[in-house]
């Protein structure tokens, strides 16, 4: 049997070439691609200047780095970082010599171990690594949920002040803020907010030239006579002002825990 005389190399004995992680990026660097290729990388940088703009069109702009000086006194070397398309590319524009093909041959085994390794990295390769890798998912899911949780009351506070075009009465105030509209009452006539005058929990005046809150009169019909009524709306100022003020106090619990000690006499 005659021995192959092929100058193509194998794939399974051409040695790979180093390659840099960058992000979710694997790079080669151009003085690895110029040490293959047995050329000086002043040369190696010029084509690579030369056809930059063909390179970036076609596969995506070019990382360039600047790296330590040879010497104390030299100048610090400019190089790049190539993608695989990239340095196949650079490949592509040189003359198919033993030493080229050579080189495209380490390059695509390079970049295929590689990814092989990745993806083998990333898939349990045991049972305890299974579980272990679906614990870490489970707490994943968990922590998301709860920023779920804690971030919802806020996005249903800004939905409804986007959507609020006029003020909102207390009760509709109280169910947006998931507080009850009595407990809400009682923790803003605790704070000092709100009084009672003839039945209705009206603010205090400074709250309203802050634009806070706002009044209405209403007619009440008896069975005599007509009798207005002012009746306290929340502007939508208003309502992220209630809802900052609750979550800094602890959040609703808390709001309606300190007004049953306060009702109680243990405050």
């Amino acid at each position: 049997m005659k021995k192959s005389t092929s100058k193509y190399p194998k794939m399974n004995q051409v040695s790979l070439l180093p390659l840099r992680a960058v992000g979710n990026d694997l790079l080669i660097d151009s003085r690895v691609i110029a040490d293959a290729l047995s050329i000086r990388h002043e040369s190696m940088m010029a084509g690579i200047y030369k056809y930059r703009n063909d390179i970036e069109k076609m596969f995506g702009g070019i990382r360039f780095e600047i790296g330590v000086p040879d010497k104390p006194t030299g100048n610090p070397p400019k190089f790049a970082c190539l993608t695989e398309d990239q340095a196949i590319y650079i490949g592509t524009l040189s003359r198919n010599t033993e030493k080229v093909i050579e080189f495209k041959a380490r390059l695509v085994k390079t970049f295929s171990e590689a990814r092989k390794q990745l993806q083998s990295s990333r898939i349990p390769q045991t049972f305890p690594e299974a579980l272990r890798a679906y614990a870490a998912e489970l707490e994943q899911k968990e922590q998301l949920q709860k920023q779920i949780e804690q971030q919802a009351p806020k996005v249903a506070l800004a939905d409804a002040c986007l959507t609020a075009k006029n003020s909102q009465t207390i009760t509709q105030t109280a169910k947006v803020l998931g507080i009850g509209r009595n407990h809400l009452c009682e923790f803003l006539r605790a704070d000092g907010v709100f009084y009672i005058h003839r039945g209705e929990n009206l603010a205090y005046q400074k709250y309203i030239d802050r634009g806070l809150f706002t009044t209405k009169d209403r007619p009440i019909e008896h069975s005599d006579r007509f009798e207005n009524h002012t009746q306290t709306l929340v502007t939508p100022k208003g309502l992220q002002w209630l809802e900052e003020k609750i979550r800094n106090l602890g959040g609703v619990k808390k709001v309606i825990e300190a007004v049953r000690l306060a009702k109680a006499g243990l405050s």
